[in-house]
């Protein structure tokens, strides 16, 4: 009888085989797992909300900047026989001409500006010069109310020689909105608050 060995082919140990089947399930497995991730909805979303108290800023100002900001408002509104200017030195004073009796005349107010409860700036008249007239204040602000267009956040009381700027009426870009905090004329001082409606 023959003797039948057994012969056994022992395979040798491949390690890249191995390491390609590891590098296939890492990938299959990467994909799986980015896949879940990137169609899976992100529950934890907050939104922050934002109040308009947060988007308020202040701006100071001294006199010169004031009056370049006068300036650059009065240009709208001076046409024709309507020319103001709106000057803070020593007090806040407004020139102008207008026309009497069909004959231009220039004047001069001599003006007091304090800040209201609400950030709006009144403006009490001290004295009036119509030409080298000396006249009663609400003389003069009874005709100038009457006569001439002032823009909608002007409001003229001639009863009580006061002349109110509303600054919440003053339409800026985008909704932008100011109200008066400081006016302090001697120290050079004024502080105004910025924000949207």
């Amino acid at each position: 009888m023959m003797d039948h060995r057994q012969t056994r082919v022992r395979r040798r140990f491949n390690i890249w085989f191995w390491l390609f089947w590891l590098l296939i399930v890492m990938l299959i497995g990467g994909t799986v797992y980015g896949a879940k991730l990137a169609l899976t909805p992100n529950i934890q979303t907050q939104t922050a909300k934002i109040t308009p108290s947060d988007a308020n800023f202040e701006v100071s100002l001294n006199k010169d900047q004031i009056n370049s900001v006068a300036d650059h408002y009065l240009k709208r509104y001076n046409s024709g026989s309507q020319k103001y200017r709106f000057v803070i030195e020593d007090d806040a004073m407004l020139y102008g001409s207008m026309k009497v009796f069909g004959q231009p005349v220039d004047f001069g107010m001599a003006l007091t500006p304090s800040v209201t409860a609400d950030g709006n700036v009144q403006l009490k008249t001290k004295s009036i010069a119509v030409g080298k007239l000396n006249l009663p204040v609400n003389l003069v602000l009874g005709a100038f109310s009457t006569a001439y267009d002032v823009p909608k956040w002007v409001s003229i009381d001639a009863t009580h020689g006061t002349i109110l700027l509303d600054l919440q009426s003053v339409n800026g870009p985008s909704g932008l909105s100011f109200a008066a905090k400081t006016i302090d004329i001697p120290n050079d001082k004024f502080v105004f608050e910025g924000g949207f409606k």
